[in-house]
């Protein structure tokens, strides 16, 4: 039976295999050729990648050469706290705060239990000592001067014994030794406070705010007065330190320069210039340059890569404006593909200009050319995958 069973699947799937080899292969609905720099797609594979092109605007700029570097913390918005006294590091309700995070001005971080040395320890016993003599002391004064005071008011009222005045200078001195034993009684209390263990802890305070960019210290760890704990940085402000090409150094750079920041190519911000001849990498070749740049709301860090833009004199240079889909990179170059007719794409390495609202300035473009503002990368895509097959069929042979 199990035989009969097997026989039967093999039977159907021999059938199976020959209908297929016998059935004509089904049309894909493209055709894809290549050649060097050239793509050539169907009109139905081109709607589905949705791939179009259109003539494009023209605009002239001015020349501007663009200088190089990366964004730096501001010190002047940068603010430490520090241990105030030395001891152990302790949180009470909140935890330590974490990277990243923003600590309102005047938070109260944690808590620092003093640790006191031998000496400061003897200073504050033979201070406890003394303090306790001058509260018996008190004390006993005040014991004194309540029953005379007592015995005053007794006797100013059996007939004026004791005259008015008497007794008012009877309730000043108990009053005086009534002050003398509560500050004594403080005193000993804040000094008993002193030296017991884990007692009299110091609060932690942030004088000022920001964001949590280093953590010094761990609850738990011994610190030191002065000790730094954590450094808190505002971001509104960024110094951007960028340097311009190798000989580009006879550039008077303005005093208002455009920046543009990775990844935020279509904000560009305006940058005030600090400083001349103060690099961050000694070993970047050119002059370098600071400038002084509000983040604008951007979350921009320390550490990002950024480009200032300074204006060259000369004629103006024409262009066409290409939106960020249309410019491809590739081999180090921009590319934008145009189209030379319904199915036949060409491509061609332009030079970025200008970055305006919506994309580039580029030159490079051939005169009344259609350029492919969607769907470029699956074109380039596409022109690399048939250079790889190329290549393979010429390895075959």
């Amino acid at each position: 039976m199990r035989w009969i069973f097997w026989g039967a699947a093999a039977c159907a799937i021999l059938s199976l295999s020959c209908s297929r080899r016998s059935s004509p292969q089904e049309p894909v609905g493209s055709s894809v050729s290549h050649e060097a720099g050239v793509v050539e797609i169907s009109p139905e594979l081109q709607q589905r990648a949705d791939i179009r092109s259109e003539p494009l605007p023209q605009q002239t700029v001015a020349p501007e050469v663009a200088a190089y570097g990366r964004l730096a913390e501001d010190p002047a918005l940068s603010f430490v706290v520090r241990a105030p006294v030395a001891g152990s590091l302790t949180v009470e309700r909140a935890p330590w705060p974490s990277l990243g995070q923003t600590v309102a001005k005047g938070a109260v971080l944690g808590v620092v239990f003093p640790r006191l040395s031998p000496a400061e320890r003897l200073t504050l016993t033979d201070r406890l000592s003394a303090a306790r003599a001058e509260l018996e002391s008190a004390e006993a004064a005040l014991a004194a001067s309540a029953a005379a005071l007592d015995r005053a008011r007794k006797l100013n009222a059996d007939n004026r014994n004791m005259s008015d005045r008497q007794l008012q200078e009877a309730e000043a001195r108990f009053r005086t030794d009534q002050a003398r034993a509560a500050a004594a009684n403080a005193s000993v209390r804040a000094l008993e406070s002193g030296l017991a263990p884990g007692a009299a802890a110091v609060p932690l305070a942030a004088e000022q705010g920001g964001e949590v960019v280093e953590i010094l210290a761990r609850p738990g760890e011994s610190v030191e007065s002065g000790q730094p704990l954590i450094r808190l940085a505002h971001f509104d402000y960024l110094l951007a330190h960028v340097t311009l090409p190798p000989g580009e150094s006879a550039i008077q750079p303005p005093d208002r320069a455009k920046l543009v920041a990775l990844g935020h190519e279509d904000r560009p911000l305006t940058a005030q210039l600090l400083a001349r001849g103060a690099a961050v990498d000694p070993n970047a070749p050119g002059q370098p340059f600071v400038y002084r740049v509000a983040t604008s709301g951007l979350h921009l860090r320390p550490g990002m890569p950024v480009a200032a833009f300074f204006p060259l004199p000369g004629e103006r240079l024409a262009g066409v404006v290409a939106p960020l889909e249309a410019i491809i990179r590739q081999d180090g170059y921009a590319w934008v593909y145009t189209a030379s007719g319904e199915r036949r794409f060409e491509r061609h390495r332009v030079r970025l200009l200008r970055r305006v609202e919506g994309g580039w300035v580029v030159s490079g473009v051939p005169p009344q050319s259609k350029v492919v503002v969607s769907g470029a990368q699956v074109l380039l895509s596409e022109e690399l995958k048939g250079s790889l097959s190329t290549a393979r069929e010429g390895d075959e042979k």
